[in-house]
């Protein structure tokens, strides 16, 4: 079910009166899930897209699952460092050999999509969070697409 047949789903279900109030609110909360977890996996899609991969967003979240043990504890400026080498690492390794300026056009377009694909998560990856500490919603934006200075990238 794609993103937006959830989201009309849920515009439907808003405005439905067939439901006692708390149902409704169970649903919502439901579809609510629904939305975050498609917005997760579009905001994946871009970059992956680029990469060529093909069933990626699985392979994403298997390989999230195995290494997610090794950073667990670990302070945020402790993890974004080692993401930041594992990303250089993976930005390297996207290279056009022997022609340096397309090598440099694919990692900075690459970079583009993958600062894009960060800014999505975070909201996602915040209301996540606050539920497991159970703050609720604290949250509660939906998750932009945001904007990069592309000057900043090269």
């Amino acid at each position: 079910m794609n993103l937006t047949r959830i989201i009309d789903i849920r515009e439907q279900i808003a405005a439905s009166t067939e439901f006692k109030p708390d149902e409704c609110d169970f649903i919502l909360e439901c579809l609510n899930l629904a939305v975050e977890v498609e917005r997760a996996r579009s905001a994946l899609d871009p970059l992956t897209t680029e990469l060529g991969s093909s069933g990626s967003v699985d392979q994403t979240r298997e390989l999230l699952r195995q290494i997610s043990p090794f950073f667990a504890g670990h302070h945020p400026a402790v993890l974004m460092a080692a993401l930041a080498e594992l990303a250089a690492m993976a930005f390297a390794g996207q290279s056009v050999p022997g022609n340096a300026a397309e090598t440099k056009a694919v990692q900075d377009r690459l970079l583009i999509e993958w600062v894009k694909c960060i800014r999505r998560l975070i909201p996602v990856n915040m209301r996540t969070q606050d539920r497991a500490a159970g703050r609720g919603d604290m949250h509660d934006l939906p998750p932009s697409g945001g904007s990069i200075d592309r000057g900043a990238v090269g």
